[in-house]
């Protein structure tokens, strides 16, 4: 077994709608104000918060006695592994119509700007496990055999990206918290107790092809089949190939069409089919690997 993944998530693109700064603080532990280098800029207790930003040249930050300047990026690292952290100054439901205002993320925080994109990011570090518990890929409602088919899906395609770590490199994390798979953090967790469960009984567990990492492409719903990967972009990956979907069968299509619907999965789940064998239906030849305990 390997040691389990610690994911960088990229969460929050720090712009106008936080006036380009970040509120942190914690409700559950004390944390460090700590550089790039590894010194601690400051001791804060809980309940007591920072300000920091990027400034167009280096990042500066507030602790309420004035404005001090770095060149070194940022980390709100809490005392206590996988604390609680909350950007006080975002609200999904003030700036984006959410039902929540999902601003809390367990463990430490990071506020990075990269020249690639000329952006500056709020990236959430925190290990695997507990990433998945902050996705909103499903309802906390929908039955357990497709939680855990679904969760091992992520699971799979997040520890494909932590493996290579290049699709987000030059911004410096592995996995979008929109772009990739939904991730809200915290809140979520606490809204999906049953996927915390499903969680748990497939810990450590991923999709392989021939002892490699099988990078689990899914998608909401098909229209009676599955789509093979060179259909959509080129190539070949032979446990994506062409399946038929009948509980899909005179719908339409939602998604790339690629590897797994969920739809579908929820069906055959529905039916009283286990995880284990949804995944080898829609992922051709696959085995199931357990990787860290």
């Amino acid at each position: 077994y390997i040691a389990e993944p610690t994911m960088r998530v990229g969460v929050l693109i720090v712009d106008e709608e936080t006036d380009d700064e970040v509120v942190i603080t914690s409700d559950e532990s004390d944390f460090d104000l700590v550089d790039s280098a590894g010194i601690v800029l400051a001791s804060l207790m809980k309940g007591e918060s920072v300000t920091a930003a990027w400034n167009g040249s280096g990042y500066s930050y507030d602790l309420g006695s004035g404005v001090k300047e770095t060149s070194q990026y940022l980390r709100f690292v809490p005392k206590t592994f996988n604390a609680v952290m909350r950007v006080s100054n975002f609200d999904r439901k003030v700036t984006r119509g959410s039902s929540f205002t999902d601003n809390t993320f367990r463990n430490t925080l990071e506020l990075r700007h990269n020249v690639t994109k000329n952006r500056v990011w709020l990236i959430n570090e925190l290990s695997m496990e507990y990433y998945l518990r902050g996705l909103a890929e499903t309802s906390n409602l929908s039955h357990v055999e497709f939680q855990k088919t679904l969760i091992t899906a992520a699971r799979t395609y997040a520890f494909y990206h932590w493996t290579r770590a290049t699709k987000h490199a030059s911004e410096f994390f592995h996995v979008d918290a929109w772009l990739d798979q939904v991730y809200k953090g915290y809140g979520q967790e606490l809204r999906t107790p049953n996927l915390t469960t499903a969680i748990e009984a497939t810990r450590g567990r991923i999709v392989t092809y021939q002892g490699a990492t099988a990078i689990t492409a899914y998608f909401s719903r098909s229209d009676g089949r599955t789509r093979t990967w060179s259909e959509v972009w080129g190539g070949t990956v032979p446990w994506c190939v062409s399946v038929p979907v009948p509980w899909d069968e005179g719908k339409t299509l939602w998604g790339h069409g690629v590897g797994m619907s969920a739809s579908g999965a929820l069906a055959m789940a529905n039916e009283g089919t286990g995880w284990e064998t949804i995944l080898k239906y829609f992922y051709t030849g696959i085995e199931l690997t357990k990787k860290w305990e």
